[in-house]
């Protein structure tokens, strides 16, 4: 059922210029679109096994995840949490003003992620990101 919901996305994906970034490896190789780490699996990763023309991510929170993500050659990460989020309240936040410290340290793209509303996208280009990354902040349901 999901491989049938990744095709069918993948397929929309097509038709509007857009990129799937997918957490499941197999499913990716298999789709040919991005695959998105998290911060255990690109720490138990010690070299790039996927194929350059697709997109690799990753989740990063510290400077060694982001020094070892771009070391491997992952294509962009997301840092956080910048915020405080719901989905992980124990985790303690960035805030912008550590953010942009990793950011000018950062050899690879960023996108700010933890607690992001739309309205929060000027801040993040101020601070040395590409943009942000949400779900909740951007879409309610």
């Amino acid at each position: 059922q999901l491989a049938s919901l990744a095709e069918r996305v993948m397929d929309l994906c097509r038709t509007y210029s857009a990129t799937l970034m997918l957490k499941d490896e197999a499913m990716a190789r298999r789709l040919g679109c991005g695959l998105h780490l998290g911060s255990s699996q690109l720490r138990a990763m010690h070299s790039r096994n996927f194929p350059q023309q697709q997109l690799l991510a990753a989740s990063c929170h510290t400077r060694q995840e982001l020094v070892h993500a771009a070391s491997i050659g992952i294509d962009f990460a997301t840092l956080s949490p910048v915020q405080p989020t719901a989905t992980h309240p124990q985790a303690q936040p960035l805030g912008w003003k550590r953010f942009s410290a990793m950011a000018a340290e950062a050899t690879l793209p960023l996108y700010a992620l933890g607690g992001m509303q739309a309205g929060d996208t000027q801040q993040a280009w101020r601070s040395g990101a590409q943009g942000i990354a949400a779900i909740r902040g951007l879409f309610r349901g």
